[in-house]
């Protein structure tokens, strides 16, 4: 968040963003280490690092775990009307963190660390 207010953008920005990562941070506990953290290995290999990069027109955030990872592709966003009509309490994640980032990447290797990079133009 505080990266976020530095370089000047808003309150409102910088909130959706911190939901944003938190959503992934939590994705990634689920369902890449299926609730269990990489904490034997966490001199050597941490489970979960988040960086966060400013560039002249944008912020970019990498989230970076050896979980199992997923494929990326086989999990397009949820639907906000399908999801509403069906009364589920889980699965906005992605939802999320596609709406408040202009551009999501995720790149799958669970021995050199799967990354999701998000980026947000200022």
């Amino acid at each position: 968040m505080e990266i976020c207010l530095h370089v000047g953008m808003g309150e409102f920005a910088c909130y959706q963003i911190e939901m944003a990562i938190d959503e992934a941070c939590t994705n990634i506990i689920d369902h890449s280490y299926l609730g269990e953290s990489a904490a034997g290995k966490e001199i050597e290999d941490p489970g979960l690092i988040v960086r966060a990069f400013e560039l002249k027109d944008r912020l970019v955030f990498e989230v970076v775990d050896w979980g199992q990872g997923f494929d990326f592709d086989d999990h397009p966003v949820q639907n906000l009307e399908n999801y509403l009509k069906t009364n589920n309490e889980r699965g906005l994640g992605m939802y999320i963190i596609s709406r408040f980032f202009d551009n999501v990447e995720y790149r799958r290797n669970p021995k050199d660390g799967n990354r999701l990079r998000l980026t947000k133009h200022r």
